[in-house]
């Protein structure tokens, strides 16, 4: 640069960007009503943080304390897993990771037996239980797969919360191939918009009909009468 006199002179340094930066946020999770301080730089006023709502569109989250290098927020109802978002006059960034939303009341789904035989022609039943230790209440759709082609399979009841039981009854044809799987049993619910699923396994054993000896209580016979056709021995005896 010449001016009129010749001297030379250096050019005005660039103004400070005033572009937001987020260099980390905490707890990396958490339900609605979580505040969640993200750290970072250039937060002036007039900021604004947002993240992904349940339909599609960001959803703007309520200011708790601003400062220049962190800004606190609090999770709100329809907020989804996705990243963190700050925006101000000097430009908008992003949060390399996403914060994870919770859902408030979770369940647990078991099912017993471990392993049952389904003899060709028959039926069996498993017994499918919903828990929850943090006050879910809501009812929870079953279903299952895995369920070997030809086998049919029944809830009764087909929805359940927690502390109730429904009984699956899986039936074969006489003509069921034989086979060994595994069947997978899941409950489904969403709890304030967001999609809870569980899943317990158990083995299926479906069988050829065998003869088998089974013991039950009857009324007492002094004169032991026999049944005609039939032998038992037991020990050789």
């Amino acid at each position: 640069v010449i001016g009129p006199s010749g001297g030379g002179g250096s050019p005005p340094p660039p103004p400070p960007s005033t572009t937001p930066t987020i260099t980390s946020f905490a707890p990396q999770s958490g339900t609605v009503g979580t505040m969640v301080t993200i750290n970072g730089t250039n937060f002036v006023a007039g900021t604004q943080v947002s993240m992904p709502g349940l339909n599609g569109s960001p959803i703007s989250l309520p200011l708790q304390s601003l400062a220049t290098t962190a800004v606190a927020v609090v999770i709100p109802v329809g907020a989804a897993t996705g990243a963190l978002t700050v925006a101000n006059s000097g430009g908008t960034v992003a949060s390399a990771t996403s914060f994870t939303v919770n859902a408030a009341n979770t369940f647990t789904l078991s099912a017993s037996p471990a392993s049952a035989t389904l003899i060709q022609g028959q039926s069996v039943a498993y017994s499918v239980q919903l828990a929850s230790a943090n006050g879910f209440n809501q009812l929870a759709q079953l279903s299952v797969s895995g369920v070997p082609s030809g086998v049919t399979a029944q809830f009764k009841p087909a929805t359940i919360t927690a502390g109730q039981t429904s009984v699956l009854t899986l039936t074969a044809p006489a003509g069921q191939a034989v086979t060994n799987t595994n069947i997978s049993v899941s409950a489904a619910a969403t709890v304030t918009g967001i999609l809870q699923t569980q899943t317990a396994l158990a083995a299926l054993a479906v069988a050829a009909p065998t003869t088998t000896l089974l013991g039950r209580t009857v009324v007492s016979d002094s004169l032991e009468t026999p049944l005609a056709g039939v032998t038992v021995t037991t020990m050789g005896l």
